[in-house]
């Protein structure tokens, strides 16, 4: 059977076409929304932006850190509680979980941690590549759903604090923000 603008599932090629136009129109989306928060960036400056929700949320990583035994590793060598308050410090612990959640955590609740609006999208940036990464960890036997769920949730975190810091910039920028993020996702 023949599908519209005569593709036909049968044919070895129409998977290809298929993920060929959907990755056409993602990186169009992706270069309008790129375009839209470097716009959004010029409009709102230098200035630091609250951290507030990216702080709440880094917090409650670090509680979860410190009792859950997926996050922190299966060898009971590991499991101690120095470990997880190094989470938050620049010093290596041996868990490459607790290592790259600590790594994540730190940024929001570090004492002084403080981001401009752009320097905080590249963070989200940052925390978004990370998630795929652990999610392929996940796939291949060497992650937790955990951290999947904890950098997703700082992930989120960024997200409110950057609509929120354009929101504080005027209904312009915030308009222009919702726009850059409903062509980013």
């Amino acid at each position: 059977k023949q599908c519209k603008k005569g593709l036909n599932p049968n044919d070895t090629n129409y998977n290809k076409d298929i993920v060929s136009g959907v990755r056409k129109v993602l990186t169009k989306n992706k270069a309008a929304s790129g375009k839209e928060y470097d716009a959004i960036t010029r409009r709102i400056g230098d200035g630091i932006v609250p951290m507030t929700y990216t702080k709440a949320e880094g917090e409650a990583v670090l509680k979860n850190l410190q009792s859950n035994k997926d996050l922190l590793g299966k060898n009971a060598a590991e499991d101690t509680a120095q470990r997880v308050v190094d989470a938050t410090t620049e010093t290596p612990i041996m868990s490459e979980v607790v290592d790259r959640l600590g790594n994540y955590i730190q940024i929001g609740i570090k004492p002084g941690a403080e981001k401009t609006w752009g320097q905080l999208r590249e963070y989200r940036s940052e925390l978004g590549k990370t998630i795929t990464q652990a999610q392929n960890a996940v796939k291949n036997g060497t992650g937790t759903f955990a951290e999947v769920k904890a950098l997703t949730q700082l992930k989120k975190a960024v997200e409110k604090d950057l609509e929120a810091a354009a929101l504080a910039s005027g209904d312009d920028v915030f308009a222009m923000w919702k726009k850059a993020d409903a062509n980013y996702k």
